[in-house]
């Protein structure tokens, strides 16, 4: 469709600097034969290589991120259960911190 449009710019060019003079036909010469014939810069077997090695990327891809969710998940929960464990074994004397000031933060390892 490119090619067509810009060999149609072509041929209404000559007629309009010339007068009427010279005059360019595209469908009497062999380029619209070149135009349709030429070949494509990459083969369709590079092509379909690319798409396989994208769609594999892809589901690597998502794989890889379903587990590092699941491990997040695992591990917010498993400092969940610690925590209440930890405030669950606290007993409260007159010197122990008060069970206010003990959060989810202070279980987090560095």
């Amino acid at each position: 469709v490119m090619f067509h449009q810009m060999g149609d710019r072509v041929q209404s060019f000559f007629p309009k600097i010339s007068f009427g003079l010279l005059g360019y036909r595209m469908d009497r010469t062999h380029s619209i034969m070149r135009i349709a014939t030429t070949a494509s810069p990459v083969s369709g077997a590079d092509v379909r290589d690319q798409m396989v090695e994208l769609h594999l990327r892809l589901k690597i891809e998502k794989a890889v991120n379903l587990v590092i969710r699941h491990f997040n998940r695992w591990k917010a929960a498993k400092n969940k259960r610690e925590l209440a464990e930890l405030r669950s074994s606290m007993t409260m004397s007159p010197g122990s911190p008060s069970m206010d000031k003990i959060d989810e933060g202070s279980l987090k390892s560095e």
